[in-house]
């Protein structure tokens, strides 16, 4: 009975790491061309207005929609942070990025949800340009937050542009009958019409 304890408990750690869900396979991007191939269909908001495109929401704690693009400067991982929200879920997430302090701050880290913290960080050296990532598992929402990166402050500052995501895909078609199914439908019209046929009866009147 012992050994039987035992033995379940050393397979229990075993049985419990099969039954966590694998990690998400994350391909990153600094090209918006294959970005965009890679994902087909996208959306892409500008920050023309305060009016977001479909399916889009953010909610932030020092950043604003300002000169045709949103301004937010980020501290610390746990502080003050800027999340993304997608009302259907998406695969890809990326805009054009600007780290404009002229000295190094700690760079940008982003966790998706569901997935978790991505490995890659945008460097705190980026001065521009396009920056994405596609998973291969649906995700929710987005954190951006400062990143770990050593730099002369302890805080980043950036701004984003032509945030840009995967669009909804569209509806399928409606199913087409398969050949057999419309020999069936066919047959059964013909027999109705024949029922039909053959169940009206003449009527003869005399007359005396």
């Amino acid at each position: 009975m012992k050994k039987l304890l035992v033995s379940a408990m050393l397979a229990a750690p075993s049985m419990l790491a099969m039954a966590q869900p694998a990690q998400a396979a994350i391909t990153f991007y600094t090209d918006r061309t294959a970005f965009e191939a890679a994902l087909g269909g996208v959306v892409i908001e500008d920050f023309a207005d305060n009016i977001l495109v479909p399916n889009l929401a953010f909610t932030t704690t020092a950043g604003a929609v300002s000169g045709g693009g949103l301004f937010t400067d980020i501290a610390l991982p746990g502080t003050t942070s800027t999340t993304f929200n997608f009302g259907t879920s998406v695969f890809g997430f990326g805009g054009n990025f600007d780290l404009p302090l002229s000295v190094a701050g700690t760079g940008l880290k982003f966790t998706i949800v569901p997935g978790g913290s991505l490995a890659t960080e945008l460097a705190n050296t980026y001065s521009g340009g396009f920056f994405g990532f596609i998973s291969d598992a649906a995700f929710n929402s987005v954190l951006v937050e400062g990143g770990t990166q050593a730099g002369l402050l302890p805080f980043e500052s950036y701004t984003l542009d032509n945030l840009t995501f995967d669009a909804p895909a569209p509806p399928p078609p409606p199913a087409v009958p398969e050949p057999a199914t419309w020999l069936m439908l066919i047959a059964g019209f013909a027999m109705a019409g024949w029922s039909l046929r053959n169940s009206n009866a003449s009527v003869r009147v005399r007359f005396n």
